[in-house]
């Protein structure tokens, strides 16, 4: 989200941020109990390169369903939120970048002193 609010693009980092929220949002409902669909865990197993699959198999097809939808809407809210943080925010953002690129650092003073603490 932040690359196509600030360069009008999206990067493969974009792909992987999608992949690893998708992944905590199949953990939470599936692992976790934490989903509308209530408090139950499903199997799940190590699959290739440690990431974690979800076995649904024993779910019913209503279930798997019903994750998925809630699975979506999780991602659709969240980017709405972040969206909106980063567009509220851009001209702090920028100044923030502008600011480090010339002090090479920057510390919690800085940042205060300047109204860039984002809140």
């Amino acid at each position: 989200m932040a690359e196509e609010i600030f360069f009008g693009e999206y990067t493969v980092g974009a792909s992987q941020d999608l992949a690893q929220a998708t992944a905590i949002l199949k953990n939470m409902a599936a692992k976790y109990g934490m989903s509308p669909m209530g408090l139950s865990s499903w199997e799940s197993n190590r699959g290739g390169q440690g990431r974690l699959q979800l076995d649904l198999s024993e779910s019913s097809d209503q279930l798997r369903a019903q994750t998925e939808v809630w699975i979506q809407s999780e991602l659709e809210e969240s980017k709405k939120k972040a969206t909106g943080l980063l567009k509220a925010n851009k001209s702090k953002i920028l100044d923030l970048i502008d600011r480090l690129l010339t002090l090479n650092e920057l510390t919690l003073t800085d940042l205060t002193s300047a109204g860039l603490v984002l809140e």
